[in-house]
């Protein structure tokens, strides 16, 4: 059977190889460029403070049910 760890304690490091980080920097940053640079950065930062405030409030109503639910029944 297949663990995620490999022998040296690295999770993933077999599918994804050592490069893996500096790759996703760089892609991000190129991602961040195009949105700057087509002058959608306003939208994007109003779309992602209404995804945080949303989730806040879910995470706020939802972990409070999901303990008090199981005592319900």
């Amino acid at each position: 059977m297949d663990s995620l760890a490999t022998n040296d304690g690295n999770y993933f490091s077999h599918s994804f190889g050592k490069n893996f980080v500096p790759k996703v920097a760089v892609l991000s940053l190129l991602g961040m460029f195009g949105i700057a640079i087509m002058n959608l950065w306003d939208p994007t930062m109003v779309t992602l403070a209404i995804m945080f405030v949303s989730v806040f409030i879910s995470v706020l109503i939802g972990v409070p049910l999901g303990v008090i639910a199981p005592e319900a029944t």
